[in-house]
């Protein structure tokens, strides 16, 4: 295509930037046809109007299946963070960049995801804001990661990821973005809307498929076991109070018990999940959150538990010098610490 003036390369260049990312490279062809004058070279898209000469005989070919040019930091001059990232990352998946990188799919890297994820809330618990800024980017990292292996197959890129997460924040929060239609609501009331939105949302969605075919099959089995719970409690189908659920409770116990009795270890497996399950109702109707409590009491026991192996390396010996019952007389002494 011909480019023969800089206000042209200018709105070419933001076009193309819709298709493109900024570093593709493209050819810029000039005085084809003119002898000793012929020059043609390679620049990153985003330099595009930037050509200290631009005329009549100025063309640009796109080559196709290219990957961004290798920029000195991978940096674009008036670009935001976010879009720098998108283009190391997209460099990374380049045949110039990484070969572990260039070697990931959606499988491979899932559950990096969810130890990501993890690793905030644990910077969360810790009140550390620069840990937290941290592992924040490291989750961003796997979503940017993930569309833009995704953006190499066409299927979708974190533009639009963007910009559907965006349209359904908007879908859901009518009380704020169509004001006129709804009058100042309270939080509980805000977030029985966002449950009737959200239902409604996945009824279009699984139409065919059973009300709770939405729950990822990947989360955790206590925020698995919460959100179903959470689910069906929202149809109804719920116990009439607290007093009921702690009667589950014992019930569930006692099956545990006879089957530990008749050593039938497939029954064992069986009610200790019943026995989880309706713990995690009981966390539920008292309004605490299971995986935090869990989380709270793996923390407390560390604690404890470190404190008890000081005792000990500060007598110079070892767990095995000492029996149970003088082990839970240092365990006593740290818990009251």
């Amino acid at each position: 295509m011909q480019v023969y003036a800089k206000h042209i390369a200018s709105e070419l260049k933001l076009y193309l930037m819709d298709f493109y990312p900024d570093t593709y490279p493209i050819k810029v062809l000039q005085n084809i046809g003119i002898e000793n004058e012929e020059n043609i070279f390679d620049i990153p898209l985003y330099k595009l109007d930037r050509l200290e000469e631009i005329n009549h005989l100025t063309s640009i070919f796109i080559p196709s299946g290219q990957f961004p040019l290798k920029d000195d930091e991978v940096f674009i001059d008036g670009n935001t963070s976010i879009e720098r990232l998108l283009n190391i990352v997209s460099f990374l998946r380049s045949p110039d960049g990484c070969p572990w990188d260039r070697e990931q799919t959606h499988e491979s890297i899932k559950k990096n995801i969810i130890e990501e994820a993890y690793e905030v809330v644990e910077a969360i618990e810790k009140k550390d804001n620069n840990l937290l800024k941290e592992e924040l980017g490291d989750l961003l990292l796997q979503v940017v990661l993930q569309s833009q292996i995704a953006e190499e197959s066409n299927e979708f890129d974190f533009e639009e990821v963007a910009e559907e997460i965006g349209n359904k924040i908007i879908r859901r929060h009518p009380h704020v973005f169509k004001k006129d239609e709804y009058e100042a609501l309270t939080a509980e009331e805000v977030k029985k809307l966002w449950e009737k939105i959200k239902n409604e949302e996945k009824k279009k969605k699984y139409k065919n498929n059973s009300y709770l075919s939405d729950i990822p099959k990947a989360l955790p089995s206590i925020i698995k076991a919460e959100k179903i719970q959470r689910k069906v409690a929202s149809l109804g189908f719920d116990w009439q109070n607290i007093k009921d659920v702690f009667k589950k409770f014992e019930e569930e116990e006692k099956e545990l018990k006879e089957a530990i009795d008749k050593n039938d270890r497939n029954k064992i497996e069986e009610e200790i999940g019943d026995l989880f399950f309706t713990l995690v109702n009981i966390s539920r109707w008292l309004k605490v959150d299971p995986e935090l409590a869990l989380s709270k009491a793996n923390n407390k026991f560390i604690e404890r538990f470190n404190k008890v192996e000081k005792e000990i390396k500060n007598l110079k010996k070892d767990f095995k010098n000492f029996s149970l019952e003088e082990l839970e007389i240092f365990w006593q002494k740290c818990k009251k610490h």
